[in-house]
């Protein structure tokens, strides 16, 4: 006969262990979505509209002119498809970042090797609301030139910037241009200033915002011409008046660190993450934080990772503290796994969480919706029609 002071202790157990993990299972699912065909697709960025539709952005192998070619998709909150566009022509064209304009306009950015001065060029493509290409431009010299993102300075004029062989000291250098969307005739995209910052070897752009509070352009990539190490996370300021440098930091180990995304803090400081060789000791990337304030002193770095390689892309505000998106190699279900980190603002890990299949899931941008859900965007081949899908997903916190 069983003790049922045992079988009492057995099912109190239970009970404890099923709300300890319901009680640390933080995120709510919500939809998870894949999109494409029978060869490569990528989204690299996701925008949420006026309207509250999205919009996400990258390249399509599937369908379109060429190799590559830039690729649109307009979904609803649901995550079903409204629209879809392709653009470029016969070689490869990617887009990278998008941000709706006055007048129900969209301005998306990449490169292009179909048309421009070099292999490379940047490429600027303005759309209507429905995405029916309205015109484009490029910019760039006789070498590789590409578009990473696109911002809206205070006056509404746009800012591009990405990274550059055609000019600079370097192999790349960070290139910004300011450019007038709203001129006419062949004032049409003219350049109002442009400014490279670089060194002897490779600079790297990997996000930029437009800091509304000194309106500041604020760019954060990797250096490799600069700080203590093989490759560091680089920020840099720009005045978005005429593109003067008002400021800039390296930060990182003896090793190698990226920088690939970051917000403003509450305190108008920087809250940046990349990947870290410097704390691992197998030889592979680590995800990593750091937190500054803008005099670029440093709160706090963390390094989160395992045997394998893991990296942190990018990052949003959750309340007081951060939720941030990547893909771990080292945990999860598959090869990769999309990551999810929430980290408070002394650095501490309140989670730390995988979505994914068995194949390789990883997410390249995370944006917060204003009714409190989030947006995760990237590609998948666990799941979908082809190679490599695009892969959107919604998620809530549930504390």
């Amino acid at each position: 006969m069983q003790n049922p002071n045992i079988m009492r202790q057995f099912f109190f157990f239970l009970s404890f262990l099923f709300s300890f993990l319901v009680a640390n299972s933080q995120i709510q699912t919500l939809w998870d979505e894949s999109y494409g065909g029978e060869a490569d697709d990528e989204a690299n960025s996701i925008s949420i509209l006026s309207d509250g539709n999205l919009l996400a952005i990258g390249y399509t192998e599937s369908q379109g002119e060429g190799k590559k070619d830039g690729y649109m998709m307009k979904l609803n909150r649901e995550g079903e498809m409204q629209w879809e566009m392709t653009y470029g022509g016969a070689k490869d064209d990617i887009l990278y970042d998008v941000i709706e304009l006055n007048g129900n306009k969209l301005a998306a950015v990449g490169y292009t090797e179909s048309q421009g001065a070099g292999g490379r060029d940047y490429w600027l493509i303005v759309t209507d609301k429905d995405g029916t290409l309205l015109w484009e431009k490029t910019y760039g010299g006789q070498k590789d030139d590409e578009a990473v993102q696109v911002t809206m300075a205070t006056d509404g004029k746009l800012v591009i910037t990405g990274n550059t062989k055609s000019r600079g000291a370097g192999s790349y250098d960070i290139w910004s241009i300011k450019i007038d969307q709203d001129g006419q005739g062949k004032d049409l995209g003219k350049e109002l200033w442009k400014r490279n910052v670089g060194g002897n070897s490779a600079d790297f752009t990997g996000e930029v915002i437009e800091n509304k509070k000194d309106s500041m352009q604020v760019i954060v990539g990797t250096t490799n011409s600069f700080g203590n190490g093989s490759g560091d996370v680089f920020i840099i300021k720009l005045s978005e008046e005429a593109g003067q440098i008002k400021g800039k930091k390296t930060l990182g180990s003896k090793v190698y660190d990226y920088g690939y995304g970051f917000v403003i803090t509450n305190e108008n400081g920087y809250f940046i993450v990349g990947a870290s060789l410097g704390s691992s000791n197998n030889g592979l990337f680590d995800g990593w934080a750091i937190r500054i304030n803008n005099d670029f002193d440093s709160y706090f770095e963390k390094t989160l990772g395992g045997k394998k390689e893991d990296a942190f892309k990018a990052v949003a505000k959750h309340k007081e503290q951060f939720l941030i998106a990547g893909h771990t190699e080292s945990e999860g279900e598959g090869k990769a796994d999309g990551w999810l980190v929430l980290m408070d603002k002394d650095g501490n890990i309140l989670m730390d969480e995988t979505i994914g299949e068995q194949g390789n899931d990883q997410f390249f941008r995370i944006i917060s919706s204003p009714t409190g859900e989030y947006y995760l965007c990237g590609s998948t081949d666990s799941k979908g029609e082809g190679k490599k899908d695009i892969w959107v997903v919604k998620i809530k916190m549930d504390k």
